[in-house]
């Protein structure tokens, strides 16, 4: 009986191990990203992928996006990847990525962990008061001066070739984030 008893307990310690270690693989990723809310930096230009740990951002190549996430669909104006995440390309480089949130289980969040479900107040707790804001809208433009760390001005325009903007819309229950670079467009 007593050596029944350690083969039980032998048998259960290897199960309980495989399935932890199961579980530790399949766990989803979260950003790890340091951020001060009203503060951006070039870490914020971007999308992490809950699947692969990776972030996709603005200036990555389309074979950069491709070799992390696979050929997309062509579209119109972009190309889709699985997740509905779209990028929009000029000379080969990544000027502006949306990601569609209302669909169900994105694996894609902003690399301030915001995605799918999010509301207009838990934006504004992680990124800070935004430059503009509506009852469907909420963003954020912000300047690259050759610093570590962008500046937002609540009261500039979308004009400046610097600059960077960060959307949060929602309408008629379709969500989407748009990260885009005004020296593109």
């Amino acid at each position: 009986m007593n050596k029944l008893l350690k083969n039980i307990l032998l048998a259960t310690c290897i199960f309980l191990v495989i399935i932890t270690g199961a579980l530790l693989l399949t766990r989803e990723k979260k950003p790890q990203y340091p951020y001060i809310p009203g503060e951006f930096t070039a870490q914020d230009l971007g999308f992490f992928d809950k699947k692969t740990g990776k972030t996709i951002s603005l200036g990555m190549t389309q074979h950069e996006v491709e070799q992390m996430l696979g050929h997309g669909e062509e579209k119109k104006e972009c190309i889709e990847y699985p997740g509905r995440l779209e990028v929009y390309y000029v000379d080969d480089k990544a000027v502006g990525i949306r990601l569609w949130t209302y669909e169900s289980k994105s694996r894609y969040v902003t690399t301030r962990n915001i995605g799918q479900g999010y509301s207009f107040d838990g934006v504004k707790s992680v990124y800070g008061d935004p430059s503009t804001q509506t009852e469907d809208y909420v963003a954020y433009i912000f300047e690259d001066h050759g610093q570590e760390t962008y500046f937002l001005h609540p009261d500039i325009t979308y004009d400046s070739k610097q600059c960077f903007m960060m959307e949060f819309q929602t309408i008629d229950s379709k969500s989407d984030i748009l990260i885009m670079d005004g020296s593109a467009f």
